[in-house]
């Protein structure tokens, strides 16, 4: 299963992890939303890796990120790919072809 973390503001736009509403998990295979996820930051950065383990994402979608919370990501073989704050379904389309 190829699953990808977005991270999104409250308008759907990528944002950064620090400022994010929530974190999309979207199943590319089935080409679907599975999971809106709480961001870590604002609970306890330690649900960050919660989230890693559970989910196991292989790609995570942001518009930046902080360097110690990178290191947790591609310390999992999470690839982090940095785009600029477009809605997440124009850089589905951009990234993978399509729309959720």
């Amino acid at each position: 299963m190829y699953r990808v973390f977005i991270v999104i503001d409250k308008k759907g736009l990528v944002s950064n992890l620090g400022k994010a509403a929530e974190i999309l998990v979207i199943d590319a295979d089935s080409k679907a939303i599975i999971a809106r996820l709480q961001n870590p930051i604002t609970l306890d950065p330690s649900v960050l890796e919660e989230y890693i383990e559970e989910y196991e994402p292989i790609l995570l979608i942001t518009s930046s990120i902080d360097q110690n919370y990178a290191e947790i990501y591609e310390e999992n073989g999470v690839k982090i790919y940095s785009v600029r704050p477009l809605h997440y379904n124009r850089i589905l389309e951009e990234i993978f072809g399509f729309q959720v």
